[in-house]
């Protein structure tokens, strides 16, 4: 029987300055027969990024910002299962004082995309997800007190006696949250699902018009591994992205590539070079790279410009685990 385990968490509290984070996480060991069941690792923590602090002075037309990041890992330990989470940002009053009604706080990710906004006083909630991988993951949030230079009777909030207090709390579960706010209750026991359909994504969400080949080799004591992709459309392809998962440390730059790590995977883009800056309709680009490790393992989980790459458009070979100087 499956077990929901809800883990809660004070990420950051203004109003006594940010709480050091601490580690929550479970493990537990059944002994069944000759055998045993451990639980898997499942960590929720906060961190400050800009300091958060207590009775900054603010007036009308000036504007105070904090950042913080979640983390689903400690040190070496990482989730290891999907973890959802829920913040809570709450806007009011500071302890013995009256709130600064004109304020607006908003809230914002790594990027500077608002998210949500209070006005006054209230509170905002956003629900998030890391992905169930075996990489470090994060996600980093700005909160941001602005008092708008409106004129509006600004002079009614002057003084030590007007203040307002953010809060920002957090929640992390197995389980999707529903509307109430609280981990869904995972069902009863079913019948397991036919193992010749697996769930796949619809037809319309894959990209199209491309052919990518993915292949390994090694060369001089180093694996190495060489990608294509092809444009099979009529249109030319501009900034093109590939991303894929690979429980490998890719060692180095790829050669005419640029690579980067989000959210557990790899993504390639066009390099600083005019090299392989577009796809021609009919042609190809090739770039390649190192990675280490005792083996070569698969890739997963590939997307092109954010959509998934069926089967029938991927072509994966895998040279021989063997390496020069074996």
């Amino acid at each position: 029987m499956k077990k929901l385990i809800t883990i809660s968490i004070l990420v950051l509290a203004i109003v006594t300055s940010l709480l050091a984070g601490t580690m929550a996480y479970y493990t537990t060991q059944v002994d069944i027969a000759a055998g045993s069941v451990t639980a898997k690792e499942f960590i929720f923590l906060s961190e400050e990024i800009q300091s958060f602090t207590v009775n900054e002075k603010i007036a009308p037309s000036e504007s105070v910002q904090w950042s913080f990041r979640i983390m689903n890992y400690e040190d070496s330990l990482v989730t290891e299962t999907r973890q959802y989470y829920k913040l809570i940002f709450d806007a009011g009053a500071a302890k013995g004082k009256l709130a600064i009604d004109p304020l607006v706080i908003r809230i914002k990710d790594m990027k500077g995309k608002l998210l949500g906004s209070i006005e006054g006083t209230g509170s905002f909630e956003y629900l998030g997800e890391f992905d169930h991988n075996p990489k470090k993951q994060s996600r980093e949030f700005t909160v941001e007190m602005v008092w708008p230079a409106d004129g509006t009777n600004d002079s009614a909030y002057a003084g030590s006696q007007f203040g307002t207090a953010v809060k920002v709390s957090g929640i992390a579960s197995q389980a999707p949250f529903d509307g109430s706010g609280q981990p869904d209750e995972p069902a009863g026991p079913q019948e397991p699902e036919d193992p010749q359909k697996p769930e796949k994504p619809e037809e319309s969400d894959y990209a199209k018009g491309i052919k990518i080949d993915y292949s390994t080799g090694n060369s001089w004591g180093k694996y190495q591994y060489t990608i294509k992709i092809r444009n099979l459309s009529d249109e030319v392809i501009e900034d093109w992205k590939l991303s894929f998962v690979l429980q490998q440390k890719i060692h180095q730059e790829p050669w005419n590539a640029k690579i980067a790590e989000l959210d557990g995977s790899y993504v390639f883009t066009r390099p600083a070079s005019d090299f392989n800056v577009s796809i021609q309709p009919g042609g190809e680009i090739t770039f390649a790279g190192q990675f280490v490790g005792d083996s070569i393992m698969t890739p997963t989980h590939f997307r092109f410009k954010d959509k998934p790459v069926s089967e029938d458009d991927l072509t994966i070979s895998l040279g021989s685990d063997k390496t020069w100087q074996d």
